[in-house]
Parts: C-alpha cells; sequence; structure tokens
C-alpha cells in the first residue's frame, strides 16, 4: 500500500511540475497547460519504466543466473524420470522400447 501511495504521489508532483513549468514558459491557457501536463506526465513515466526495466540491477541479474541454474538442474532430472516412466512401462507390458 505504502508503495503504491508513493508512485501516485511522485506520478502527481510531476504532473504540478510539468503544468507549471510547461504552461509558464510556453505562456498556455490553463486548458491548454493542462492537457501539455498531463501527456507529458503518462509520457515521461513510461519512458522511465522502459529505461528502468531496461537495465538489469544485481538483483535480477542475480535472479536470472538462479533461474539458469534451476534450468540445468531440472534437464537431467526431467531426462532421469522419463527414463524411470520407460522402465516402468517397458515393465509392466514386457516389451522394451
Amino acid at each position: 500500500m505504502g508503495n503504491r501511495l508513493k508512485s501516485f504521489s511522485l506520478a502527481a508532483c510531476l504532473f504540478v511540475f510539468l503544468f507549471v513549468v510547461v504552461g509558464a514558459s510556453l505562456r498556455l491557457r490553463p486548458m491548454g497547460a493542462f492537457l501539455a501536463a498531463l501527456s507529458g506526465t503518462f509520457l515521461v513515466l513510461h519512458g522511465m519504466k522502459r529505461c528502468w526495466e531496461s537495465r538489469p540491477g544485481p538483483a535480477r541479474k542475480a535472479e536470472a543466473r538462479i533461474g539458469a541454474m534451476e534450468a540445468r538442474l531440472m534437464v537431467p532430472q526431467a531426462q532421469d524420470e522419463a527414463e524411470t516412466l520407460e522402465r516402468l512401462a517397458s515393465h509392466e507390458t514386457g516389451v522394451k522400447r
């Protein structure tokens, strides 16, 4: 809850900042400044999110390493299980595959 509230408050601060700066610097009417700040807020947030997600931090690198290690460990286990199932099936039917 606190993280979500923090995100919304930062977005509101960004909107107010853009409203004041864009409205004053371009000498827009209030409605024009409102629309410019509204569209600018979403563009800035989207750009920052894409920039942030494209750079993996240490935690994401560690998660990727762990995921790769788990994948390497799971493959032999899956092959062993398949071989065990084949042995059980051939033992029950008496036919080797």
